[in-house]
């Protein structure tokens, strides 16, 4: 025993000495040190009927501990728990997290955490839907434009579920882009629904809020019915003729071009099956064959013929002679 005792100072010291030299080895492989790691914030105990508005996702905490320790930390094992239990709808609202340590060796601060939140009554709106179509030629009138659920006839409306304040003012609509030139009935089978407040596009999709915004009805189907506008079409063409070849002639006539295209409102094309050509072709004193070039004539400027002017080509033959007229001889008793 007296040897145990003997110089304990000395042997106190030495063991002292071997233990801080121990932590320092082990210190310098793994020293303490502190960092500031963004870690995830979850939200629990909301009432129901409650929104929040853009939450944060992550808050910045810093971290204090052992090298390894503080590692394990930052890749998962640090959040924030934020208790809404009792809170109502507001903006800019002061609420504090409680931060989360899983392992030993590691502390993080600072707790609580102090978050400033939005929170709005959650509701749901059936939105009606517009059809926005682009500008339309002149003459073009839109009798019927309508968005149309899939599988019904019906004017479609949009159910939207989120934040009132969002949904206050909202308006849904979609965007036809093709340019109606004629008349006629359109559709498109898949059109998607898009947004606007106070005359601005808004994204909805890409706004955070817990509960995230519905869109029950993403896509719709587009009919439209135009009347008037212009129209194209082929239309045959008539000579026209006055008085008669002389007495033994005959006559073939030809027009080129046969037919020519007339445009022009549709409600007067439609009307349209032939035209006349002017001035008509005087066949008294025809003797030969003869080329005559004449107008067409649509009957209103509003109507165009391409080309113009055609020609009448009228060939004339002899088909036989007319001589004097004998006399009438006298009957004889």
């Amino acid at each position: 025993m007296s040897r145990i005792i003997a110089n304990w100072r000395l042997k106190l010291l030495a063991l002292l000495l071997a233990i801080g030299l121990l932590t320092a080895v082990a210190f310098s492989e793994n020293p303490v040190e502190g960092r500031t790691v963004p870690v995830g914030v979850q939200y629990v105990n909301k009432p129901e009927g409650l929104v929040l508005v853009q939450p944060p996702a992550r808050v910045s905490v810093s971290v204090v501990g052992l090298r390894d320790a503080v590692e394990r930390v930052q890749s998962s094992a640090v959040g924030v728990t934020v208790d809404l239990a009792g809170a109502k709808a507001g903006p800019n609202q002061t609420f504090y997290g409680h931060t989360k340590v899983v392992g030993g060796g590691v502390s993080a601060q600072p707790d609580p955490v102090p978050l400033l939140l939005t929170i709005d009554s959650y509701q749901r709106v059936l939105l009606d839907i517009n059809v926005a179509l682009p500008d339309s030629p002149t003459g073009i009138r839109i009798n019927n434009k309508v968005a149309l659920c899939p599988g019904s006839k019906d004017p479609c409306k949009e159910p939207v579920s989120g934040p009132s304040g969002i949904l206050d003012g909202l308006q849904a609509f979609v965007r036809y882009d093709t340019p109606i030139t004629n008349s006629g009935s359109f559709d498109s089978p898949s059109q998607p629904v898009q947004f606007q407040k106070n005359g601005k596009p808004i994204d909805l999709r890409s706004i955070n809020t817990s509960p995230v915004i519905a869109i029950e009805q993403p896509t719709v189907a587009v009919h439209i019915d135009a009347v008037g506008g212009t129209f194209a079409r082929q239309v045959i063409l008539n000579p026209r003729t006055v008085n008669s070849l002389p007495c033994g002639y005959q006559m073939g006539v030809e027009v080129a071009p046969a037919t020519v295209s007339i445009s022009g409102p549709i409600d007067q094309i439609s009307k349209i099956g032939s035209l006349p050509l002017d001035p008509p072709i005087n066949l008294a004193n025809l003797t030969t064959s003869q080329s005559f070039a004449r107008t067409i004539a649509t009957g209103s400027d509003a109507i165009r013929a391409d080309p113009p002017t055609v020609h009448v080509n009228v060939t004339v033959s002899q088909a036989f002679s007319c001589g004097a007229a004998s006399p009438t001889p006298t009957p004889t008793r």
